[in-house]
């Protein structure tokens, strides 16, 4: 940093504050100084441009009226606004896969996120975490800028490497319950219940569960949900009725609907392992709605192709449904909030 004379007037002192404050902008503009850092202390800055403590806390201070630092007993930390959306700094989207290469469900995500964040005249940056390490990536965010981080996967290094980055993060279809961040997601639970209710008031009382279980934050809330609807209706919670299908859930269908014991009520709060259920059900001859009723899940966007268009022209099973536009138009709401 340029060095300055500290035998200077008022006048001087005016525009060497503004010059050491400009200094200082750039370098938080370039990404040297992130979100969540501190700038060099009074006592640094007097020694690097050799001026008066006076003038350094000059422009510091001009720094945080801008909103763009403020002060901590260890000094000026650089605030979130450093890096606005609205002055073109990207929102990063962490996902478990690139929405290129992922699934359909993950590039409707994407998309509903693209649509929101455009709306409000923002950039967005997708990267898919799968086998990335988790330190370069943050590295790059903080390279690029990044205005906040959307988190949509469950793994923890990553959730740990962003969260200590000190830049704006939120989760948003997924959630840990160890790492302190906020979570907007499908209401897992809420939807087995209502599963759940739907089933009882159909008649059924043997109600099983089949769907992942204990395996990340939206199995632990939906399998809840299940179980506690089934209790909610007075009826009897049958462990046996409820599975995991694992990787195979073709098979796991079979074997579950061939029982002689096979639920008359089930919730399977995924689609693809809903229609597994399906399938397998044709396969054995048995009706849906009749020898067995099924409740499936599916987001808005993808019903009519991923749900009722799997049905042949019939009535399909009912579905829990959700919105990925509310759910992407809610992340970004809660993420400036928490920028704020």
């Amino acid at each position: 940093m340029t060095r300055y004379d500290t035998n200077t007037s008022v006048r001087e002192a005016g525009r060497v504050s503004a010059a050491i404050a400009g200094h200082l902008r750039e370098e938080i503009a370039s990404g040297k100084y992130a979100p969540g850092d501190f700038l060099p202390s009074v006592r640094e800055l007097m020694a690097s441009t050799g001026s008066a403590s006076a003038t350094v806390q000059r422009a510091l201070k001009s720094l945080q009226l801008e909103g763009l630092a403020a002060p901590e007993r260890k000094g000026y930390r650089v605030l979130a606004g450093a890096t606005d959306p609205e002055r073109g700094c990207p929102l990063a989207f962490l996902m478990r896969h690139s929405p290129v290469a992922g699934t359909d469900f993950l590039k409707s995500l994407f998309d509903s996120f693209r649509v929101a964040t455009g709306r409000r005249g923002w950039s967005l940056l997708s990267q898919g975490t799968e086998g990335l390490d988790a330190e370069q990536v943050v590295e790059q965010l903080r390279l690029a800028r990044s205005s906040g981080v959307i988190l949509d996967t469950h793994d923890t290094a990553m959730i740990s490497a962003v969260r200590e980055s000190g830049m704006t993060a939120i989760m948003a279809d997924a959630w840990h319950e160890d790492y302190g961040l906020d979570a907007v997601l499908q209401d897992g639970h809420l939807g087995g219940v209502l599963g759940t209710r739907y089933l009882a008031q159909e008649g059924c009382e043997r109600i099983g569960y089949f769907g992942r279980i204990g395996r990340d934050a939206h199995a632990r809330d939906r399998f809840g949900g299940v179980a506690a609807g089934i209790a909610a209706e007075g009826l009897d919670i049958r462990p046996e009725l409820f599975l995991d299908p694992g990787d195979d859930a073709a098979g796991a269908a079979r074997k579950y609907l061939a029982r002689r014991d096979r639920p008359d009520g089930i919730v399977c709060p995924w689609t693809e392992e809903a229609l597994a259920l399906k399938g397998a059900g044709d396969e054995l001859g048995l009706v849906e709605g009749r020898d067995y009723r099924l409740v499936g899940w599916c987001p808005e966007e993808l019903y009519e192709s991923h749900w009722a268009g799997r049905f042949g022209g019939g009535r399909p099973a009912p579905a829990i449904t959700w919105s990925m536009h509310t759910l992407a138009e809610t992340a970004l709401a809660r993420l400036s909030e928490r920028r704020t």
